[in-house]
């Protein structure tokens, strides 16, 4: 049964794929009008985190805005198609890039590189341009971490996905040590670091003007490694998508591992941050991002407003 579900998801994707490209966004937003309109319980998740981030927009501009968000991900969905079937000479028409030059810097100090994002833009797009312009025609290998789907058969169509061009997947569960093997490699490893954690798991940060719960696994990385970390966003534009590679960021190193951990996570979360109100169209708000801090068992400080 599973073989059947995999294999008819491949053939309805296969023949999406037959639609141009550049058709599917302007075809979502005119879906999205009604699509908005359905109430589900992500919906009341995705409004509820809009108004406590945007406290300043009035319901008119919310409403608008949850619009705008589920245009972009609808297209996002079927743009899988391309990602799954497009050749490569296809898919560079797709997208541009910028920062490719910082990237290549990073790998000259053999200490592999952290690239930092988030749901945020297409960020399926982003693992597949990084290997494109990094692992076909270049010797730098990327994996990217990601959590383990509970469906099987969505599980192996998007790893199939995310594997096409030669990009490995550490799964999320116990990730650190084939991460730091992987830097000592001198590979590239994406982390999106936008969920929600635990919070035995992470450290509370500002995010969007309430303190969320971050994992800070990627900021112990970095300290203990010295591997650079590059913020990467595949964001949409007019004429498609821009993977834009930024400057690595001058991490805090005070010596106190604690204390470091805990502002470098601040730092990495205001990045995201900035990018997502740059583009709050683009980012996934249907993520309950806050969940854990309730739940943060020390009555005072930063789990508590």
């Amino acid at each position: 049964m599973e073989d059947l579900l995999f294999k008819g998801i491949k053939g309805f994707f296969r023949t999406l794929s037959i639609l141009p490209f550049k058709a599917l966004y302007p075809m979502s937003k005119a879906l999205a009008y009604r699509l908005s309109k359905v109430p589900w319980s992500r919906k009341r998740v995705a409004v509820e985190n809009l108004r406590a981030s945007f406290p300043e927009l009035d319901q008119g501009f919310v409403e608008d805005l949850y619009r705008k968000v589920v245009a972009h991900f609808l297209a996002v969905a079927l743009e899988m198609a391309h990602l799954e079937f497009s050749p490569p000479e296809r898919l560079r028409a797709y997208y541009t890039v910028e920062g490719k030059d910082l990237v290549l810097k990073a790998f000259e100090g053999k200490r592999g590189l952290l690239l930092l994002t988030g749901h945020m833009g297409n960020w399926e797009l982003l693992n597949l341009a990084f290997a494109l312009e990094f692992t076909i025609s270049l010797p730098f290998k990327a994996f990217v971490v990601a959590r383990r789907l509970d469906n099987p058969v969505a599980e192996r169509w998007i790893r199939d996905i995310r594997t096409r061009f030669g990009t490995g997947v550490i799964d999320k569960q116990n990730a650190m040590r084939q991460i730091l093997r992987s830097l000592r490699a001198n590979c590239a490893v994406g982390i999106l670091l936008d969920q929600n954690v635990d919070w035995y798991q992470g450290v509370f940060v500002r995010f969007l003007g309430r303190w969320a719960c971050t994992n800070k696994g990627m900021a112990q990385i970095a300290l203990k490694t010295g591997a650079p970390v590059i913020p990467a966003f595949a964001i949409r534009t007019n004429s498609g998508y821009k993977v834009g590679f930024h400057e690595p960021l001058n991490l805090v190193d005070t010596g106190r591992f604690e204390w470091d951990t805990e502002e470098n996570t601040q730092l990495f979360t205001s990045v995201l941050e900035q990018k997502i109100r740059a583009h709050p169209e683009q980012w996934l708000w249907f993520h309950r991002r806050w969940k854990t801090r309730q739940a943060w068992p020390i009555g005072e400080g930063k789990g508590a407003e």
